[in-house]
């Protein structure tokens, strides 16, 4: 799992920065020349939407992109599991539906991540390291933002949040 997260955070990293190498002679495997779409092929990296749409697919309209809700319902069969991370999944999908700068409702949806976040605290094994909730959020995260579009989208949400002060939500926080 931890190989996975930094697969995520390095594949985020090579599309927001355009990838490549800058060697001329580094070859990508395969001879694929995009060293992302090489390691999805090879079964390193689960496929992720990269359309040009922010919020890419969602054919049932539950507020998680197609390709995310597939791979969390492989990842996590436990009922109580899923629907935490799910919901952690669709607070983080709203950041695409912000005005930017809106300050006011960035804040909505920071309490909406708040939210999300203490569920799958409440129901992930913290000792563990592939379920621990940073762990799990994270991943979430990465998956999410995928594209140079969807973590400029990401930056324009924290930036609206910047000097904000909010609490951590109390009680049951899982919507399901």
């Amino acid at each position: 799992m931890r190989n996975l997260i930094i697969l995520f955070a390095a594949a985020a990293s090579l599309t927001a920065c355009g990838g490549g190498s800058s060697s001329p002679d580094a070859q990508p495997p395969s001879g694929n020349t995009n060293p992302i779409a090489a390691l999805e092929a090879a079964g390193k990296l689960p496929k992720l939407d990269r359309s040009s749409d922010l919020k890419g697919p969602d054919a049932n309209a539950n507020g998680v992109r197609d390709d995310i809700e597939a791979i969390l319902n492989k990842q996590y069969t436990a009922a109580a599991q899923n629907a935490a991370a799910m919901q952690v999944a669709r607070s983080l999908q709203a950041v695409f539906d912000l005005p930017q700068g809106d300050r006011v409702a960035a804040k909505r949806v920071i309490l909406l991540g708040s939210r999300a976040i203490m569920c799958v605290s409440a129901k992930f094994d913290k000792s563990a390291h592939e379920t621990n909730p940073s762990v799990v959020t994270k991943q979430i995260e990465a998956m999410t933002f995928n594209t140079k579009a969807r973590m400029k989208a990401y930056m324009n949400y924290m930036s609206a949040l910047d000097g904000s002060v909010w609490s951590l939500p109390e009680g049951d926080t899982c919507e399901n």
